[in-house]
C-alpha cells in the first residue's frame, strides 16, 4: 500500500508522544513492503513556508523549519499565539498536501489527532482517511476540541490508543459516532533486553510534557510529603525529564517546598537516553491526570524499572495495581507519597513488580501494532468500496 501519514512531530524533532508513534509504525510498515510518506504539521512552533524532505528509517519525510521571527510579529499584536499557530502552519502545509495527493495516489490518508485537521479536511472525498485519536485534553468547545471532533467525523475509519479515549470521545462527541466503530490499537514499544541495574540509583523519575494534565506538580508535592515523613530516606533525588509551559511554576513550587537539592530539571532528552535513565532508576513515576495511553510508563516497564501510575485514562489499560505495578488514585497526591514509600521501602515487592512489568511489555511490540493496523486499514477500505 501507498500510505500517506499526518503527524504534529517526528524524529529527530521530537515534542511529544506522537512523533514516536508516527515514526515507529512508519519503520514497521515499510519492513512489511508498504510505501510511506510523513507530513509533519509542527503544532509546537511556527513554520517556514519552504517544505524539507528527506529519509528517515525507509520513511519519505516532509517537513518544515522554524520561523523565529513569525511570533515576535504576533506578540505585538496581541494575538493566542497556540491557535493561531494551529491555523498558520495548516495553512502552509495544506497547499503541499493538495498538490502531493493531485500527484500521487495513496491507499490511506492516516492522520494522527488533532493538530493536522485543517489539512486533512482539504483532502478529496474519494481518498480513504484514517484517524488516531492519542490524548484528550483539549477543553470542551475550544478550536483544538473542535478539530479533534472535526478529524474523527470526517475519517472513514476512528482509531483510539485505549479504552479511556474511545470512551472520551463516543461520550463527548456522541452524535457524530452514533454510527461510527471506534477500534482499539494501543501504543507499541521497543524492547531490547532487561537494562535495568542491578544496583539502581536513589532516583525517582518523571518523563513528559510539562503540562498540568500531566500531574506533575502532584509528584513533586508527594516527594515533599515522602521525604519529610520518612528521612531516613531524603537522600533520594527526583529527576524530572521534559519540557513544556508549566516549568516556571514547576521550578517556583520546588523552590516553596525547599526542594532545589533534590528535584533536578533535565529538559528535553533523547528516547535512547531516557530509556537509559529509565534503566538506571530506583522507580518511574506517571501521576498523570489526563492521559490517553501513556507510553513512557511501557518505556519503563521495557526496561524492568517498578512503575507508579495514576489510574488515569488508558493507564488502567495495561497498569494493574500490585500485579504488575503500584496504582492510585488521581489527584491523591497522599496515596502517591504512600505508594513512593512502599516501592523503596520493600525491595522485594519492587524486584518483583519490575519483572512483572517487563513481561506485560513483551505484549506490546511495534510488529504486533503495525499488523493490527494495517488489518484496520483493509476492514475500513473494504467498507468504503462497498458503498461507493
Amino acid at each position: 500500500m501507498n500510505i500517506l501519514m499526518l503527524s504534529s512531530d517526528f524524529p529527530p524533532d521530537l515534542y511529544g508522544g506522537i512523533g514516536v508513534h508516527v515514526h515507529r509504525l512508519s519503520k514497521e510498515f515499510v519492513k512489511m513492503g508498504h510505501f510511506v510518506t510523513v507530513i509533519v504539521i509542527k503544532c509546537h512552533v511556527f513554520i517556514e513556508a519552504q517544505p524539507v524532505k528527506y529519509e528517515f528509517d525507509g520513511i519519505e519525510v516532509i517537513n518544515f523549519k522554524e520561523d523565529n521571527e513569525k511570533p515576535k510579529e504576533l506578540e505585538k499584536l496581541g494575538v493566542e499565539l497556540k491557535e493561531y499557530r494551529v491555523v498558520y502552519n495548516n495553512s502552509i502545509a495544506g497547499s503541499l498536501i493538495l498538490k502531493l495527493t493531485k500527484d500521487n495516489y495513496y491507499d490511506i490518508v492516516h492522520v494522527h489527532d488533532l493538530y493536522p485537521a485543517i489539512s486533512y479536511g482539504l483532502l478529496q472525498s474519494s481518498t480513504v482517511k484514517i484517524a488516531t485519536i492519542h490524548a484528550m485534553t483539549a477543553p470542551v468547545e475550544s478550536l483544538l476540541d473542535s478539530l479533534r471532533r472535526f478529524v474523527s467525523y470526517n475519517a472513514d475509519g476512528v482509531i483510539a490508543v485505549s479504552n479511556a479515549v474511545k470512551e472520551f470521545c463516543e461520550k463527548r462527541y456522541e452524535k457524530d459516532f452514533k454510527y461510527k466503530e471506534i477500534e482499539i490499537i494501543p501504543n507499541g514499544i521497543d524492547v531490547y533486553g532487561r537494562n535495568r541495574s542491578s544496583f539502581p540509583d536513589p532516583v525517582i523519575t518523571f518523563c513528559a510534557r510539562l503540562h498540568s494534565s500531566k500531574g506533575c506538580d502532584n509528584l513533586i508535592k508527594a516527594f515533599k510529603l515522602f521525604v519529610t515523613e520518612h528521612p531516613d530516606y531524603s537522600y533520594f533525588h527526583l529527576n524530572i525529564i521534559g519540557e513544556g509551559e508549566e516549568f516556571a511554576k514547576l521550578t517556583e513550587l520546588c523552590k516553596e517546598l525547599e526542594l532545589n537539592e533534590n528535584v533536578h530539571f533535565l529538559g528535553y532528552v533523547p528516547n535512547n537516553e531516557v530509556r537509559r535513565l529509565l534503566g538506571q532508576s530506583y522507580a518511574h513515576c506517571v501521576p498523570s491526570i489526563l492521559e490517553g495511553f501513556g507510553v513512557i510508563a511501557l518505556e519503563a516497564m521495557a526496561e524492568a524499572t517498578c512503575l507508579i501510575t495514576s489510574d488515569a485514562g488508558g493507564l488502567t489499560d495495561f497498569v494493574v495495581n500490585n500485579e504488575n505495578g503500584l496504582t492510585y488514585s488521581a489527584n491523591n497526591i497522599d496515596e502517591l507519597a504512600e505508594k513512593l514509600y512502599e516501592v523503596v521501602s520493600n525491595p522485594v515487592l519492587r524486584n518483583l513488580l519490575s519483572e512483572r512489568g517487563y513481561e506485560t511489555a513483551l505484549h506490546f511490540s511495534w510488529e504486533e501494532i503495525a499488523y493490527k493496523t494495517v488489518a484496520f486499514y483493509k476492514k475500513t477500505m473494504n467498507r468504503v468500496k462497498r458503498y461507493e
